[in-house]
């Protein structure tokens, strides 16, 4: 079985092209599926994206690929391939032909991830929420600090934010354009603290690793410029 086979839908894909100005061009795009052996099928995240590239991605252009897989450890995958072109059902996707050789290399990462992406917490019980800034991302939780609104001063004082620890929360990543589709993961609040701005750590449900991971690796990719 070949590394390819192990891509879930929805991640994301870093692909580059020359332009006609032989200039490099880097646009991301989703990993739809394939067909072993015959051609990958990724879609775009929105319709800019397939306005500005689809004459450098026209039928035999030579593109690059690095996509990140979350298995037991986190791995980078490149190759090259030619475009098939353009294919359109609902939406414009992109076909490319199957990659003769794919490569992978292990990265090198810390346990933890210092980032800067927008995120929605969500109290569960009360279905509360809070736009959030996520600064420390790991697979096992995160830190995130927010700004409350006046109307949320009023009713969150000192002691009712740090009544929040044990209550289960979603966070929502789809809220921003670090990501290109919608990922919410779950948790438990392990500490909450009010300076100022809310401080609050979150510890993941266990149920969600698969997608804690793909997460992770999303952020890692930006991270490394992918």
């Amino acid at each position: 079985m070949s590394l390819l086979s192990e891509l879930k839908p929805g991640s994301s894909v870093s692909v580059s092209y020359l332009d006609v100005s032989h200039k490099t061009q880097n646009i991301q795009l989703i990993y739809v599926g394939l067909i072993e052996d015959e051609y990958l099928i990724l879609r775009f995240p929105n319709q800019r994206v397939y306005v500005n590239s689809k004459i450098g991605i026209a039928p035999g252009a030579h593109l690059s690929f690095k996509i990140m897989l979350a298995q037991e450890r986190l791995n980078v995958l490149t190759f090259k391939a030619s475009s098939l072109g353009l294919s359109k059902l609902r939406e414009p996707v992109l076909l490319v032909q199957y990659p003769e050789k794919v490569y992978s290399q292990a990265l090198r990462t810390q346990p933890r991830l210092s980032v800067e992406a927008m995120a929605e917490l969500v109290i569960v019980e009360s279905k509360e929420s809070f736009l959030t800034m996520v600064s420390d991302f790991s697979l096992t939780g995160l830190k995130c600090s927010f700004n409350l609104t006046e109307q949320q001063e009023a009713a969150y004082n000192k002691e009712k934010i740090e009544a929040l620890v044990d209550h289960k929360v979603k966070i929502n990543f789809g809220v921003n354009n670090d990501f290109e589709s919608d990922f919410e993961v779950t948790g438990t609040i392990k500490n909450a603290r009010k300076n100022g701005k809310i401080m609050v750590g979150v510890q993941f449900d266990a149920a969600k690793s698969d997608l804690v991971k793909t997460v992770f690796a999303i952020l890692l990719m930006r991270l490394h410029g992918l």
